[in-house]
């Protein structure tokens, strides 16, 4: 878009514009860390704080991937897995916080995530999944 000189304005990158990613964490802080990168990158984003209300919203709405803090996603793949929700064959990667390494390598997920330390991977990798679809 033109500016009054001519010039090109500037638009930000925003890869993941169109995605839908539902992020599931129980630390309000990370959750809010974790909406506002997905957010300003493009993705349509629901964030919430428990399981419960991770299947409600899945229930209701089919969404791209889905992003889960490591400390529910044993729960909330249990719950997708075992359901015909919209959203059961969504890619889900598990979150982990820095300095944690524990259940990394749970089957199941299609990959983790160490947050904040991997921002740019998540946007990377959420951005392949939006050019495959």
């Amino acid at each position: 878009m033109p500016n009054i000189r001519g010039m090109m304005a500037y638009e930000p990158q925003r890869p993941l514009s169109g995605l839908s990613v539902l992020v599931v964490h129980a630390d309000p802080y990370e959750l809010d860390s974790l909406l506002a990168a997905l957010e300003a990158a493009g993705a349509i984003v629901v964030g919430v704080r428990t399981v419960d209300s991770a299947i409600g919203y899945a229930a209701a709405t089919r969404f791209d991937t889905i992003l889960v803090d490591v400390d529910l996603a044993g729960s909330v793949l249990r719950e997708l897995r075992g359901s015909r929700l919209p959203t059961v064959s969504a890619p889900v990667f598990a979150v982990i916080g820095e300095g944690r390494d524990d259940r990394a390598g749970e089957p199941g997920f299609s990959g983790y995530f160490h947050w904040p330390r991997d921002r740019d991977a998540v946007v990377a990798t959420l951005a392949a999944l939006l050019r495959r679809t």
